[in-house]
């Protein structure tokens, strides 16, 4: 990730990684980890139990992880790709955010 001063900051020394050697970045992992924790808890403890229907659970996990991704990409600091301003995550993830809206709405009244 970019160059951080937080107390969370992992600094890589190994010199056969990837990472950049003795500067600390955001743990974008450790980031990523956390999120998808926390996506899986709110689709299975919460929405699957109470909202849940055919293709709405799915139709929220489309929501949540391409936002979730969206913002972490800002703190990631690898050449992988852009397409114009965006990484390549980012612009994968627009119309899967919006494919999940949209069959949200399509599935909203329906009972679990």
């Amino acid at each position: 990730g970019a160059e951080c001063d937080l107390p969370w900051a992992v600094t890589f020394t190994d010199p056969r990684g990837l990472a950049p050697l003795n500067l600390p970045p955001h743990p974008t992992q450790l980031y990523s980890a956390l999120g998808n924790l926390g996506i899986f808890l709110v689709l299975y403890l919460g929405f699957r139990k109470r909202w849940g229907g055919t293709g709405r659970v799915f139709g929220l996990y489309l929501v949540l992880y391409p936002a979730f991704r969206f913002v972490v990409e800002f703190f990631r600091n690898d050449p992988r790709g852009a397409l114009g301003p965006l990484s390549t995550s980012q612009a994968l993830g627009i119309p899967l955010f919006l494919f999940g809206v949209w069959l949200l709405w399509v599935r909203r009244g329906e009972q679990p």
